[in-house]
């Protein structure tokens, strides 16, 4: 019956911390001339893995997703002042974008995400930016997983030694 609850106590943190694992991150910036409200989600990000990064654009005023002009922008990764991917000319007609990003095995710490914001156009009128904002993400270690793992294995283990010695007694 201890082991079953053991496994049981297990499973439900282990499921629960997955989640918590799996919850995107979003951070959002206003462009420096305050036309354009930026926002970036992404998943924790480990080494040597691919992860699809979302980008947004808002009206600041109104709140409303930028989904009636095309925006054209730039966006560069990089980290301890290496390059680790770059992405030229996209074009947000939707008001959304998307991009891939895999650090490098050996890579941890803080990255710098730029979004470079170009130009954008709606029915005949253009405007010009030359604008950028940017993201600071951390590169987690891979052992931070295997760490998790097995902090989660410990715990029943912990509770049901400490049942045993209670029992003993």
């Amino acid at each position: 019956m201890k082991s079953l609850f053991a496994i049981i106590v297990s499973v439900l943190i282990f499921t629960s911390m997955s989640f918590a694992f799996a919850e995107p991150i979003l951070l959002e910036q206003l462009s420096p001339s305050e036309k354009i409200l930026v926002k970036l989600e992404w998943p924790e990000v480990y080494p040597d893995e691919i992860y699809k990064f979302k980008v947004s654009f808002y009206d600041p005023n109104t709140g409303g997703l930028l989904d009636d002009i095309k925006l054209n922008y730039n966006i560069l990764v990089s980290q301890h002042d290496h390059t680790v991917e770059v992405y030229e000319h996209n074009l947000a007609t939707d008001g959304t974008g998307e991009f891939e990003v895999m650090f490098p095995k050996e890579s941890e710490g803080p990255a710098e995400i730029v979004v470079e914001l170009r130009a954008a156009s709606d029915t005949g009128h253009t405007i010009l930016y030359e604008e950028k904002v940017t993201f600071s993400v951390n590169v987690v270690p891979e052992f931070g997983v295997i760490a998790a793992i097995l902090a989660v294995a410990f715990i029943p283990i912990l509770l049901f030694s400490k049942n045993k010695l209670m029992t003993k007694i």
